[in-house]
């Protein structure tokens, strides 16, 4: 119980870290897109 609690906040770190980068891939890639729609749009 008590070793369960201690994991809690590095388990939450750990998804929190995968999302943050999943995220900042995603902007990646909509500023990507949005660079290129604008030289298409040129």
């Amino acid at each position: 119980m008590l070793e369960e609690r201690e994991n809690a906040p590095k388990r939450k770190f750990a998804w929190a870290d995968k999302w943050i980068k999943m995220t900042g891939e995603r902007a990646r890639i909509d500023a990507k897109v949005s660079c290129m729609r604008k030289m298409v749009s040129w």
